[in-house]
């Protein structure tokens, strides 16, 4: 057996790690050694900050601050310059924990006495978990870069899952409960410390929610309290949701049933400047009158006497908390208490945020799978019933079959697309709500209309009620309309045959020049499960994928409405029971002061050609850069009386129209989108020309370009309007008659 010479208080690591071998070969079957893996913190920051004449100073103070608390036959062993190891042998759980105590007190001393703050981090392995050093060490490492990431200046020790670790320690924790004092003074479970075991559980788990409970539980039992709620927001539907609870007792937790509460951003915004530079506040810092937006806002509906919030923040911004309560009067949160829980809050944060946002990545692509397969089905559709009818032109039954089909999914793959890019707009902060006159009445009846027939065709009883005392209103129909028509289709979609779906609308308040509406859709179809209530508001998740499998559709929709409603002043809620239906609903305010005419004619929503147009005698110019959209644009102009004449590019048109005399053209529609001259230059340049009707002609922006703000520009650029492409036949024709003979 070599002999190893220990030089200048410690071994080099070649050396050590051998002798460390050599003595766990030889120590006796129940012999309990430990090896703690000790690094400075920031120590080249010291070295910055005070000159490395003072780092070495403070090393040579730490250096024999180690070999003080070693034993005379422990190693102790360097690695470069401030990380080491000691391995202490023939020792247990408590001695090392008091070792280690003891030499977290000698670094107070030398802060004090240098005036330079020092700390280390310690990662602990016992020898019941490892035989050898390199598992040793492996395993302090482990149990230290956690250390490090988590909470610095802090010691934990490496746990060993086995099947009976449960029960050691819920017997630790009984024993610690019954005896508040042995509560105080260490973390440490049996030699199995908290730390260390919220370290393991996120690291080594899969099942994360049933050993997060877990956690909490110990910690509430540890620190004698009543209450942990770890919550999140829910930026999609402006809530908070608890994600998982721990209550003493089941009075308690009978108190609590919510799982999801509701705030306003000014609540978010009160709520969030509580917090101090920590991240922390309680009930010393600051007082929370006992009211239910408050008290929701600690995420309680039994307001308890005394709490500490931990923030959850990701890049400065709030996302969650997590709120330790107790209802003992007499119970202190102390600076020890605050430090620990501090350091397992972070450790908590952080993991979740991370599993969240691994959740969130996972769900998007899942989404964009799924979307994959759901476009290529609309398209696969329209491409086989197109080579059909090629193949059977003759058969004219046949033949229209096919279109109707080719229609059907061609809308449903346009439904597709619209979801996407509402998202898109959503997630960019582009939606805006406009204010403008609009009769809620005639809006909500041709809504009605749109899916009256659809669920008669369903065999669904669809009724209404409807109370409406001011039906002209100030708001944004676009974005009603389709918040309604989502619920709604939802609604006919997800009832069964037989069953009965509701729209209810009805003026709640009335206060000088605002009302308040509440919109709800009921129904009595398949319902939701009181599990996925939280996350149907998502945007890329959908509550259950066979439900989706089943009946088509984006997801995106709920998504989509909730983001509409919030910016309207609402929040659009949920009630629902599975198997037994699901109730909508939401209210938002309008003004009613009306800023034009209130007779003058307001948009509606047509679905099928309900009269002949005729447009002889027009004459349109065209102006489109893609063969195939001008072939359609014509025909469909042709097919009702227009002569049309055609441009392929801005430049082009500009020059067709300075060529020809006043008013040769009766109106002119342009693409946005052209190469040489796009849409909104040439139509600069025709309204500045100065001919006699340059001021007068009707342009109408015809594009892909479908976005609120591409409108905005096409109208502030001089255009009349804007119809968006795909063209919708029926509301080109409503358009261009309105324009055209406005007294018919």
């Amino acid at each position: 057996m070599p002999v190893f010479t220990k030089k200048n208080l410690y071994y080099e690591p070649e050396e050590g790690s051998k002798l460390i071998d050599e003595y766990l070969e030889k120590r006796g079957e129940d012999e309990f050694c430990s090896l703690s893996l000790i690094d400075f913190d920031d120590f080249k920051q010291i070295n910055i900050s005070y000159g490395y004449q003072m780092g070495d100073q403070v090393l040579d103070r730490f250096l024999m601050a180690l070999v003080q608390i070693s034993s005379k036959d422990d190693i102790l062993i360097r690695f470069g310059s401030d990380e080491f190891i000691l391995f202490m042998v023939n020792t247990s759980v408590k001695d090392t924990n008091t070792r280690l105590n003891t030499l977290y007190s000698k670094l107070d001393e030398l802060s004090v006495d240098l005036n330079v703050e020092v700390s280390c981090s310690i990662g602990v392995v016992g020898t019941d978990c490892a035989g050898s050093y390199a598992d040793l060490y492996r395993n302090a490492d482990r149990t230290l870069q956690n250390i490090k990431k988590y909470g610095k200046n802090n010691t934990a020790w490496y746990v060993e899952f086995s099947d009976d670790l449960t029960d050691i320690l819920n017997e630790a924790e009984a024993d610690a409960s019954s005896d508040p004092a042995a509560r105080k003074e260490s973390t440490t479970i049996d030699g199995r410390d908290i730390l260390s075991y919220a370290f393991e559980i996120f690291d080594r788990y899969d099942d994360i929610e049933d050993n997060l409970n877990k956690l909490i539980a110990k910690i509430g039992k540890r620190y004698n309290l009543d209450d942990i709620k770890l919550v999140f927001v829910n930026e999609e539907s402006q809530t908070t949701s608890v994600d998982a609870a721990w209550f003493r007792t089941p009075e308690l937790a009978a108190k609590n049933q919510k799982i999801e509460y509701i705030s306003s951003e000014e609540d978010f915004g009160e709520f969030i400047l509580c917090f101090n530079e920590e991240g922390i506040f309680t009930d010393k810092d600051i007082s929370i009158p006992e009211t239910r937006d408050y008290n929701q806002m600690i995420f309680t509906d039994y307001y308890l006497k005394h709490f500490l919030v931990r923030g959850i923040f990701e890049n400065g911004i709030y996302k969650g908390a997590i709120c330790y309560e107790s209802d003992d009067p007499d119970y202190e949160f102390t600076d020890e208490i605050i430090s620990d829980l501090k350091a397992l809050s972070k450790i908590i944060s952080m993991n979740m945020l991370k599993i969240k946002s691994d959740y969130a990545n996972s769900a998007k692509i899942n989404f964009l799978s799924k979307m994959s397969h759901d476009i290529r089905t609309p398209m696969n559709a329209i491409i086989g019933m197109t080579n059909i009818a090629m193949n059977v032109v003759d058969d004219k039954e046949k033949v229209l079959d096919c279109l109707k089909k080719i229609d059907s999914s061609s809308k449903y793959l346009l439904s597709l697309i619209n979801d996407i890019l509402d998202v898109s707009k959503i997630q960019n902060g582009k939606i805006t709500i406009k204010e403008e006159p609009m009769n809620l009445l005639e809006l909500v009846n041709e809504v009605v209309r749109l899916n009256k027939t659809q669920a008669e065709d369903e065999k669904i009883n669809f009724t209404t009620d409807i109370v409406l005392k001011n039906e002209m209103i100030m708001g944004d129909p676009t974005k009603i309309r389709q918040v309604l028509m989502n619920l709604l289709s939802n609604a006919i979609k997800f009832t069964p045959e037989g069953g009965e779906v509701k729209l209810i609308v009805k003026q709640t308040l009335q206060e000088e020049d605002m009302i308040r509406v509440y919109f709800a859709v009921k129904d009595t179809g398949i319902g939701i499960k009181s599990s996925n209530l939280v996350k149907i508001f998502n945007a890329f998740e959908q509550a259950d994928s066979a439900i989706s499998n089943k009946y088509g559709g984006s997801g995106l929709g709920l998504s989509i409405s909730s983001h509409l409603v919030r910016s309207m002043n609402g929040i659009l809620k949920v009630e629902s029971e599975e198997g037994k239906g699901s109730t909508f609903y939401f209210d938002v305010p309008f003004s009613i002061k009306m800023l034009v005419d209130p007779t003058q004619e307001l948009e509606t929503m047509e679905t099928t050609v309900s009269e002949n147009y005729d447009f002889t005698g027009k004459r349109v110019l065209l102006v489109e850069d893609n063969e195939l959209n001008a072939e359609i644009a014509r025909t469909l102009l042709e097919d009702v009386g227009f002569e049309v004449e055609e441009a392929e590019n801005g430049k082009k048109a500009v020059l067709k129209y300075a060529s020809m005399p006043p008013y040769y053209y009766d109106i002119i529609l342009m693409d946005i989108r052209m190469p040489v001259m796009n849409g909104l230059e040439a139509t600069n340049f025709i309204r500045a020309m100065g001919k006699e009707d340059s001021s007068t002609v009707p342009i109408y922006a015809m594009t892909a370009n479908a976005f609120d703000d591409d409108m905005e520009r096409s109208l502030q650029t001089g255009m009349n309007g804007h119809l968006s492409k795909p063209i919708d036949i029926n509301k080109l024709y409503h358009t261009l008659k309105r324009q055209l003979f406005p007294d018919e």
